[in-house]
């Protein structure tokens, strides 16, 4: 189909910014997790993605965390952020280990 159509006409300015953007090296514009490793180190310790996930507000927010990776995922299943949720929610007991109250 192209074969059998003109191309057109590009304003000067605009055939002058695509030649800059060809010519132009690559730079990104964000760093890549194989090329900074020390700068997610923290997301690979258990303990401080746990610490992190524990500010997590809701039961859903906290299920869609599990979405971003394998390890993400795994860490949002832990039982102790989910023991959390239910208790702020008023759907588990009060925890076993809470002392009790005589009168």
């Amino acid at each position: 189909l192209s074969r059998g159509r003109p191309q057109p006409k590009l304003p000067p300015r605009l055939q002058a910014r695509i030649q800059r953007e060809a010519a132009a090296p690559v730079v990104p514009s964000s760093p890549r997790l194989d090329e900074s490793p020390s700068s997610f180190a923290a997301l690979d310790n258990p303990e401080l993605l746990e610490h992190a996930l524990s500010f997590v507000q809701s039961p859903g927010a906290l299920a869609r965390c599990g979405e971003v990776c394998a390890g993400w995922y795994l860490a949002s299943r832990m039982h102790s952020l989910w023991e959390r949720q239910l208790r702020a929610s008023g759907k588990l007991g009060p925890s076993p280990a809470a002392p009790m109250v005589f009168e």
